[in-house]
C-alpha cells in the first residue's frame, strides 16, 4: 500500500484494547516501517465527539504512517466521524467490516456489513466524499460462510465505489476466530482486483509471514494476535524483506514493563485495567509459566501491582529475561 509515496508492506491490525498508544510506541521501537493502526473507534461516539474517546484519538509523533479505524453502519454518521477524526491528523481511515463481537454485529457494523451490500456500498460512498487520504477496508470472506464469488463481487465494489485497499481477514464472520484462515481465498481476490490486497489472519511469525506474501502474491500482511505478544515480529519481517539476517536480544522483562508503563502514562486510569490484562493476556505466553503469572496478574486492577508480580517471577526465572530470536 502505498502511503506519501511509499510501499508499506506491514501492518499491525487494529484491535479493540489492544492497539494502544502503548503497544504502538514498542512496535515503532523495533521497526519504522510498519502502518499502525488505533483501536477500533464506533463513529457513533467519534461524530457526538464524546470526551470518553479523546485519549484513543491522541497521535503520537511515533504514529506514523497512522490510519484510524471506524465501525458503524450509518453512512452520514461513518462519513462525519471520518471528517473528525482527520482533523487529528492520519493517513488514512480504515473502514471495519470485520468485527464478528456479538456487540458489534448487534448494532449493525463490522462484519454485519457483508450482509447488506447497499448499505455497505452507501458508508463507502459518504466516507470516500469525506476522506481527503487513503480509505480502506477491513473485512471478513464472508459472513456465514466463505463465499468466493460473493467476495469477488464486493471487493469489487470497494474497489469501484474508490477504496484504495481492502484487507481480507479469510475466515467467515460466524467462524469468529475458529477454523484456519484460507489465504486461497486472498490470492483469488489479488488476481480479480486493481487495487492492493492485504492479507491478514494466522500469521504466527515473519516466516510464515513471508511464506504468505509470496504464495498469495498480495501487497502487504497485516498481524494482529501474534504482534502483541511479539511487539519485534515487524523487525523480523523487514529483514527478511531486505533478505538480512537479523538476531535481536530481547528483554522480556523490560518490553513487558514498558507496555505496561506506556499504558500509566498514555491513558487514563479507567482504562489502565482493562488495557493492561489484554496485553498480558497475550505477552505472557514468552514464559514458561505465563499462565500461573497471568492469573495473578488477573486479579490485580493497579498497573504498579502487575509490575511488582512481574518482577518477582523473573527473579525467580531470571533464565528466562533474556531471548534471542
Amino acid at each position: 500500500m502505498m502511503i506519501n509515496g511509499i510501499t508499506h508492506t506491514l501492518h499491525l491490525a487494529p484491535m479493540a484494547e489492544l492497539t494502544t498508544p502503548a503497544l504502538r510506541e514498542v512496535v515503532k521501537k523495533f521497526t519504522g516501517n510498519v502502518v499502525l493502526y488505533s483501536e477500533m473507534l464506533a463513529s457513533g461516539a467519534i461524530n457526538a465527539k464524546a470526551p470518553h474517546n479523546e485519549p484513543l484519538i491522541k497521535r503520537y509523533d511515533f504514529d506514523t504512517p497512522f490510519c484510524y479505524q471506524l465501525v458503524g453502519n450509518n453512512p452520514a454518521i461513518m462519513a462525519n466521524a471520518a471528517s473528525v477524526l482527520q482533523d487529528y491528523g492520519c493517513d488514512g481511515i480504515n473502514i471495519n467490516m470485520a468485527c464478528s463481537a456479538p456487540h458489534i454485529l448487534k448494532t449493525g457494523g463490522g462484519a454485519n456489513l457483508l450482509c447488506n451490500f447497499n448499505l455497505a456500498k452507501a458508508v463507502i460512498a459518504a466516507c470516500r466524499k469525506n476522506v481527503r487520504g487513503l480509505l480502506t477496508v477491513k473485512m471478513r470472506a464472508g459472513f456465514h460462510d466463505i463465499d468466493l464469488l460473493f467476495l469477488r463481487q464486493f471487493v469489487s465494489m470497494l474497489q469501484d465505489e474508490g477504496v484504495d485497499a481492502v484487507i481480507i481477514h479469510p475466515r467467515a464472520a460466524k467462524w469468529g476466530f475458529t477454523r484456519k484462515a484460507h489465504w486461497d481465498v486472498i490470492e483469488a481476490i489479488v488476481t480479480a482486483v486493481k487495487i492492493p490486497v492485504i492479507g491478514n489472519g494466522d500469521i504466527t511469525n515473519a516466516e510464515l509471514a513471508m511464506q504468505r506474501l509470496q504464495q498469495t502474491h498480495c501487497d502487504g500482511i497485516m498481524i494482529g494476535r501474534a504482534a502483541v505478544q511479539k511487539p519485534w515480529i515487524f523487525a523480523r519481517c523487514q529483514a527478511l524483506l531486505q533478505q538480512q539476517s537479523l538476531s535481536l536480544s530481547l528483554d522480556i522483562e523490560e518490553i513487558w514493563i514498558e507496555v505496561l508503563e506506556n499504558i500509566q502514562s498514555m491513558l487514563p486510569a479507567r482504562l489502565h485495567k482493562s488495557r493492561a490484562h489484554r496485553f498480558c493476556a497475550y505477552y505472557h505466553k514468552n514464559v514458561t509459566f505465563g499462565h500461573t503469572l497471568f492469573s495473578s496478574i488477573r486479579q490485580c486492577s493497579d498497573i504498579n501491582d502487575m509490575i511488582v508480580l512481574i518482577k518477582d517471577y523473573f527473579k525467580r526465572n531470571e533464565v528466562e529475561r533474556i531471548k534471542i530470536v
